[in-house]
């Protein structure tokens, strides 16, 4: 893992200063599918619409308003929004989910280092790599979502707590940069080639 992009997601000192954007609770920035990876990333989502979500992503999330009705009202098309913008939008919230999606089933989306760089909590969709390899060695409680009926009550957990909220993400941060930094993954790249 390439560890945390400190350059690019950052804390701002005001982030709401010439911001388009709206404070949220929790912020979800990603493209939908029209297939059932598009079905359970609407089904994981839908748990987060009794709070103030908001959704920016591409046309496909229109398929799913059917099945889930409350996310026509979060939901805000959006096209390509640039990693400045996306670091601001970060800093304006507390909570941001990193689902699975196709092209990850083990490892860890690089939304999960953005989020925690920028000061955001990833509520996590567990992947066996999270904790069995990415945070093996973190001494703490992870935000990891196990069961999409309860990704609600873990946000809850969170959103009540701003001060554990704001203490977990520092320590998961400072986990990765440690872990994770270029002199380590040198380190490993190294002894895996001895």
């Amino acid at each position: 893992m390439p560890g945390p992009d400190t350059k690019s997601y950052y804390k701002l000192d005001n982030p709401q200063k010439g911001s388009e954007d709206q404070v949220t609770e929790i912020l979800y920035v990603g493209a939908s599918y029209l297939n059932s990876w598009g079905y359970k990333k609407a089904l994981l989502m839908s748990r987060f619409t009794p709070f103030n979500f908001t959704i920016y992503g591409n046309s496909a999330w229109r398929r799913w308003f059917q099945f889930f009705p409350d996310l026509e009202r979060v939901y805000r098309e959006s096209g390509f929004i640039t990693q400045e913008r996306l670091n601001r939008m970060f800093n304006m919230t507390k909570l941001v989910p990193v689902d699975g999606n196709p092209g990850i089933l083990n490892g860890v989306h690089l939304r999960l280092f953005e989020a925690l760089a920028a000061g955001a909590l990833p509520l996590i969709e567990y992947r066996h790599d999270v904790d069995n390899v990415l945070f093996r060695n973190f001494d703490g409680e992870l935000p990891l979502i196990t069961d999409y009926s309860k990704a609600g009550e873990l946000a809850e957990k969170y959103l009540g707590n701003d001060a554990g909220r704001s203490e977990l993400a520092s320590s998961m941060l400072e986990f990765l940069e440690r872990e994770y930094s270029a002199q380590k993954n040198a380190e490993r790249i190294a002894e895996a080639l001895a």
